[in-house]
């Protein structure tokens, strides 16, 4: 439904200013991230209904104290207890039955509070107009519940796709068409029967979207009459537009079919990445996917693996808390403007993970300059794992290493030369103390050895008390 949003959606809240509204089914929160919109620059507020967001919706509604009421459970069992709301979006189950006993409790709400309800539907077009789906077949009453089997949908098979078409993961009604079946075939279901008279209108598209509104609530709001009024399709236009409609699902399905095996790929190198952090983070729960694209299969990966995922495509969506773990493709981390950011509001030993421009695939080669930059602002690579186009970064506390050094040429190298060669899990900072070394070789090579390496700091003194004093205030910003 949120497709909609932008040329339809929008222009109707407009036109009738509604102050609570209710969505039904708002999933991972991007239909109801553009109703918020609406509601603050309106003073209005929305009741959010799902049986499992996807979305933080404790940290959404401390954002939005007061305008956001997120309702876990089912919109039947939900929608009975409002007390007050004046425009419904349904995109919630897709199917004859619950669709249907919505629209009948939205009406018996406005039969009791003597009020106008403006109703806007998804999928009054392919592929739920005529056809039910269901997400878990058992919730739907058996003398409701069409013969279904699990597979996905094309215009051309009337019988759902194993692996194939769209939602293959979902439960379909075996057939097409007939009573009882689909969204839109609710939709005017409930129109025969209802006491009010209503004003049906279906915008054609994927899915499609439908706007009831009751000729009471048109008459009052001329200019939501008129908007809508300018929404309906000639007659005369609408075969040509069922023409562009089936070339536009075809393209859609072909590219899906062309994504299925990417998508698997996704989920199962994903999967192997969160079972990773999930063994060395057992104690994690937040995970930051910082995406320019959906990767709704990581998001699912990480979920199945105890996570509590949360997507933001900009910084000003990201909430103020910290996360245990950090998602970046390298597309997201280029539109950082300072990659000081990510480090400074990440916690002590949680992790970075980036992810190359090609990931999953295992041709996929790191950004090697990016890398770089991320170690030089006190990321840690993580080397225990490793796959094409993967990096994991620890953050840690900075580690000052102290060395005193009194002669003893080849010991010193030999510590020296090992310290630098097994620090690598943490970062550090070695102080190297030339304690009146009298040896004549250990000056120079501690010279070179500060100056190839940043990290490395050369004091030069005399005396052992000063030895013991010195590391206090021998930090590299000191």
């Amino acid at each position: 439904m949120y497709r909609f949003w932008g040329s339809i959606t929008k222009q109707v809240f407009e036109a009738l200013k509604p102050q609570c509204i209710v969505e039904i089914g708002c999933e991972d929160g991007r239909n109801t991230s553009n109703i918020l919109q609406y509601c603050v620059r309106n003073s209005a507020e929305i009741h959010a209904i799902d049986v499992q967001p996807l979305f933080d919706a404790e940290i959404w509604g401390q954002r939005h104290a007061g305008r956001l009421h997120v309702h876990r459970g089912k919109s039947l069992d939900i929608l009975p207890r409002l007390t007050t709301y004046d425009a419904v979006l349904i995109d919630g189950d897709h199917n004859w039955y619950t669709v249907y006993h919505e629209l009948r409790c939205i009406e018996q709400h406005m039969v009791q509070h003597g009020t106008d309800v403006l109703i806007v539907l998804h999928d009054v077009d392919w592929p739920y107009a005529r056809r039910d789906m269901y997400y878990n077949p058992e919730d739907i009453p058996p003398e409701y519940r069409q013969p279904h089997c699990r597979g996905g949908l094309t215009p051309e098979r009337r019988e759902p796709l194993e692996d194939r078409g769209f939602n293959p993961q979902h439960f379909h009604a075996v057939l097409e068409g007939g009573e009882r079946n689909g969204v839109l075939t609710a939709a005017e279901d409930f129109l025969k029967q209802s006491t009010y008279s209503w004003k049906l209108i279906c915008i054609p598209g994927m899915s499609g979207q439908g706007i009831l509104a009751t000729e009471h609530l048109l008459r009052t709001h001329p200019a939501l009459n008129e908007l809508l009024s300018s929404l309906e399709i000639p007659a005369a236009l609408k075969p040509h537009l069922q023409l562009l409609l089936d070339d536009s699902v075809k393209n859609f399905l072909s590219a899906l079919d062309s994504n299925i095996h990417r998508t698997k790929t996704v989920h199962s190198i994903g999967s192997a990445l969160a079972l990773h952090v999930r063994q060395t983070l057992p104690n994690g729960q937040r995970v930051l996917l910082r995406s320019t694209s959906n990767n709704g299969e990581l998001w699912d990966a990480f979920s199945e693996h105890r996570f509590l995922v949360r997507r933001c495509e900009t910084r000003e969506e990201i909430p103020e808390q910290q996360y245990d773990v950090s998602v970046y493709t390298e597309q997201a981390l280029r539109k950082e403007k300072n990659l000081c950011t990510p480090y400074e509001e990440a916690p002590t030993g949680s992790l970075l993970c980036l992810l190359a421009q090609e990931w999953p695939s295992p041709l996929a080669k790191q950004d090697a300059m990016l890398v770089e930059q991320l170690t030089f602002h006190g990321w840690v690579p993580a080397e225990e794992y490793s796959y094409p186009g993967t990096t994991l970064f620890w953050k840690t506390r900075p580690v000052d290493i102290v060395i005193p050094i009194h002669d003893a040429y080849k010991q010193t190298r030999r510590c020296v030369e090992s310290v630098l060669q097994n620090s690598k899990d943490v970062p550090y900072h070695i102080v190297l103390i030339d304690d009146c070394s009298t040896d004549a070789r250990i000056f120079p090579y501690l010279r070179s050895v500060a100056n190839t390496h940043p990290n490395v700091t050369l004091i030069v003194q005399k005396g052992w008390a000063l030895t013991q004093c010195r590391p206090r205030c021998c930090a590299p910003e000191q």
